[in-house]
């Protein structure tokens, strides 16, 4: 799975994450409007503990135009409780690590059969 990261050229050199939920959108407030409900998940990733292996390159810091690039690997035979499940993930883009300055929209993954 690979993200297109890109926010506005003024934050180039922050820090960004993406943060991923599953329990529906919000907004939560944490320095900027995360259009994500706040549950465990999305606390456990913004601290970088995501439930799938993330390379190296995400979380990460925006390139001089604001940009990024990040990919998340999908494990082959995940558990059959979760099809049907809808994920909601964002990006959030921060001055320093502890709260966001900036974030996307959301974006959805469903996974099916």
């Amino acid at each position: 799975m690979e993200f297109d990261i890109g926010f506005p050229h003024q934050v180039a050199g922050y820090f960004y994450k993406i943060l991923i939920l599953a329990s529906g959108t919000g907004p939560t407030y944490h320095g900027a409007a995360i259009p994500l409900t706040l549950d465990q998940m999305v606390i456990d990733t913004f601290w970088n503990l995501y439930p799938v292996p993330v390379p190296g390159a995400m979380p990460g810091i925006l390139d001089a135009s604001g940009n990024a690039n990040g990919t998340m690997t999908i494990p082959a035979g995940l558990p059959s409780s979760l099809i049907g499940n809808t994920y909601y993930f964002a990006a959030v883009a921060m001055y320093d690590i502890y709260a966001a300055n900036f974030s996307s929209e959301a974006v959805t993954l469903e996974i099916s059969l």
